[in-house]
């Protein structure tokens, strides 16, 4: 799997050097590998990262899993069969990934799992000139004999120009840009994200409302925001104070502590990123007050492992995150056979999930 980039996800990190051990045993078809325990030892990691990653090698037909005798050294032969699309882009934002984790193993995992002979390539875009490296990347694809396709992570909009006008399978795993309106997405229902949040606050006496964004939007942010606003008027509650923050804790707690201080102070929060719900609930306790009691917090997104609960009450999809995987990677393999005429709008629906004894 080639990448470019210090940052890479976790399980394309251990996936990569099991397969550099693969290589140095000199291994051969039908010789045993490790099993899980043995290569979390090896990897230095626990049992369940370790299994993403031979879960990973399995679905590009680098192992193969006997039931009962665990994995062996593959067959070339019986590698999966490359299909349209030999390899597929992840351009994704290095500093979101970082902090956020916004491609969950398991997004990984269900876009191998349609996709399995292509090559993942994830591809870090800078913080600056976006364009000029999206730009040679199409040029670097035009002189390839492979086939190509694109996964977008919260990529800015001269990015999606770039992917549309190149007329090469991509999805955006996010919202579109007004004006791009030739590719597929697939994206959480981002106004039902503000609305569930902002019925919940108000559900548990919370009206003062505050939101606290990512410094950079995005056109889902806006939707998001947009229903939080809306949300408020139905309910005759004042409207949404909204502080953009950098990804940075103290600057977090700073903006919240000056929103909780005054006789308007505001008693709810709804957060963009867990860092940011977390950087306010440091703040509620430096100011002398509960989270959650004296003050609600709430989440939009949290990039956790499968079946892992969030840490604020938080909108979360109901289905998981291998499932978003294949359903990406389903629309790439359509838009390859030329099945979509026209973009592709996929809307993942959500239910509100809370913390471990939340309201106990």
């Amino acid at each position: 799997m080639s990448t470019h980039g210090e940052q890479v996800p976790r399980i394309l990190q251990l996936a990569r050097r099991i397969e550099d051990d693969i290589a140095q045993r000199q291994l051969q078809p039908g010789d045993a590998y490790l099993a899980t325990q043995a290569a979390a030892r090896m990897l230095g990691v626990g049992n369940e990262a370790a299994n993403s990653a031979l879960q990973l090698l399995v679905r590009r037909g680098v192992l193969r899993r006997r039931q009962g005798k665990g994995a062996v050294v593959a067959d070339p032969a019986e590698l999966p069969r490359v299909g349209l699309i030999q390899r597929v882009h992840l351009l994704v934002h290095r500093d979101y990934l970082r902090t956020e984790g916004m491609l969950a193993d398991g997004v990984v995992l269900g876009l191998q799992d349609e996709l399995p002979g292509a090559d993942l390539q994830f591809n870090f875009m800078p913080a600056h000139d976006a364009s000029e490296y999206v730009r040679q990347l199409i040029d670097e694809i035009a002189n390839s004999r492979l086939r190509h396709a694109f996964v977008l992570v919260r990529a800015p909009l001269v990015a999606q120009r770039l992917i549309q006008a190149s007329g090469l399978p991509a999805v955006v795993y996010g919202t579109l840009y007004p004006s791009v309106d030739r590719l597929a997405t697939v994206d959480r229902d981002q106004r039902a994200i503000g609305s569930m949040l902002v019925e919940h606050l108000i559900g548990r006496g919370h009206r003062r409302i505050a939101v606290l964004m990512r410094q950079q939007l995005m056109p889902g942010d806006i939707q998001a925001l947009d229903a939080v606003r809306a949300a408020l008027l139905s309910h005759g509650c004042p409207p949404a104070v909204v502080r953009a923050v950098p990804a940075d804790r103290e600057a977090t707690v700073e903006v919240a502590g000056e929103l909780l201080a005054g006789a308007d102070r505001c008693d709810g929060f709804v957060c963009r990123s867990v860092p940011i719900a977390e950087g306010v609930a440091a703040a509620v306790t430096a100011a002398g007050m509960s989270p959650q009691t004296d003050v609600g917090i709430v989440a939009c997104d949290f990039y956790g492992k499968s079946g892992q609960r969030p840490p604020f009450p938080c909108d979360m999809p109901t289905v998981d995150m291998e499932e978003i995987g294949r359903r990406i990677g389903r629309l790439l393999a359509r838009q390859a056979r030329g099945e979509l005429d026209t973009a592709a709008h996929e809307e993942i629906p959500l239910s509100l999930e809370f913390p471990p004894n939340f309201g106990d």
